[in-house]
């Protein structure tokens, strides 16, 4: 339905001088498709976006300044705003529904790149790659995925995918309250594992960090399928000024031109891997402050 406000009125004598805001109805797509107009999407809303499902919801609002004969009435107002009210609810939703980029997110670790698609973007070698390993994979599943990346310590080239199946309102790991799951796969082994991204903890403390940053996660790694060893180890994810961060670690300059986070792997209570996150405009990923404090509210946690 879309509303009509009136922000202001101005007695000119012969005519009022009237400003209104007009506001469409909430126009809710998922995976490109329109929802009818009575879903109402609570909190599995939340899930699409801690599963980085690709969805919209988007209102079109825009201020109108009219002059009307007096006595200014609300039935004048009305009729003066008819073709104004008719234009906002002919839009077609495609007009609201943001671009999917090419890149959803680079991440670069020792020199090498590994990018992250939606799965509408990705390049058919990747899905090539994930499907010799695994034949019989349903792609339908996936709403992010990675490009294959060689982890040093798995010992495993590895393809990340974000699943749409774990939408879900409130993630937890048995009692363990989580921000999100990403599912590994192991394309030497045709294995794999999940990581389980937490929120970090009074009791948390990680000295490796400097002090200027802004802790944000830590993650561990759940060994899911047999015959697939997973060795000890976990990250860390933050914020900080890129100066500090590429000091701190010894890392060359990289930044993203919308935004920049990082984290660190810790194997045996050291500093093994580093990796620069980097975004070059917003999308389905780059909020990771927004992220962590929904997911908190989620959770109950302060």
């Amino acid at each position: 339905m879309t509303n009509v406000t009136v922000l202001s009125t101005e007695d000119l004598g012969e005519e009022t001088k009237v400003t209104v805001e007009i506001t469409s109805s909430v126009m809710f797509c998922i995976d490109r498709v329109l929802m009818p107009s009575s879903y109402s999407a609570g909190e599995y809303h939340d899930s699409l976006h801690t599963n980085r499902v690709d969805h919209d919801h988007n209102v079109r609002v825009c201020t109108v300044t009219l002059w009307l004969d007096n006595p200014y009435t609300e039935t004048k107002l009305n009729n003066a705003l008819v073709d104004q009210i008719a234009e906002i609810n002919n839009a077609s939703y495609l007009d609201y529904i943001m671009p999917i980029h090419d890149v959803q997110e680079t991440c670069i670790v020792n020199g090498v790149s590994r990018n992250y698609y939606h799965i509408s973007k990705c390049p058919k070698s990747v899905t090539d790659a994930l499907i010799t390993s695994f034949p019989e994979y349903d792609l339908t599943k996936i709403a992010l995925i990675t490009s294959p990346s060689y982890h040093e310590i798995v010992g495993q080239t590895v393809i990340s995918v974000f699943l749409k199946e774990n939408t879900v309102p409130v993630i937890f790991d048995g009692d363990i309250p989580l921000i999100g799951i990403c599912r590994k796969y192991c394309l030497e082994s045709g294995k794999y594992y999940d990581r389980h991204y937490g929120f970090i903890e009074s009791s948390d403390v990680f000295n490796f960090i400097p002090d200027s940053c802004t802790l944000l996660s830590k993650s561990y790694n759940s060994n899911i399928q047999s015959g697939l060893v997973i060795p000890d180890f976990y990250d860390v994810y933050f914020s900080g000024d890129p100066e500090i961060v590429e000091e701190a670690f010894d890392v060359p300059h990289n930044v993203g031109s919308d935004r920049t986070y990082y984290a660190v792997t810790v194997q045996n209570n050291a500093v093994v891997r580093v990796k620069q996150y980097c975004y070059e405009k917003f999308t389905l990923f780059s909020d990771w402050d927004e992220t962590v404090a929904r997911e908190k509210a989620s959770h109950n946690l302060t």
